[in-house]
């Protein structure tokens, strides 16, 4: 058979690939996992950095996505801008 046949991709079987991209696919998350297994002390620092870093940004995102909103009403609603 050649490469143009019907159940044959690119020479190799197509059978092949759910499996290669199940591969492809659990890879990245199975890299991530192992990083935070090594690293959980990293993890747990980066994890209190993130929390006191909260306290400002939920309210500085909030009032910017106020602002976007308000300009946006401004500008396409009324065109004023």
């Amino acid at each position: 058979m050649t490469s143009n046949s019907i159940g044959f991709v690119g020479g190799g079987r197509i059978d092949r690939i759910p499996g290669l991209f199940g591969i492809g696919s659990a890879a990245p998350v199975l890299a991530f996992a192992i990083a935070l297994g090594i690293s959980r002390e990293a993890a747990g620092r980066a994890y209190s950095r993130i929390q006191s870093a909260q306290s400002w940004l939920s309210p500085a995102s909030g009032w910017l996505l106020l602002l976007i909103g308000v300009w946006l009403c401004l500008r396409h609603s009324l065109r004023l801008f």
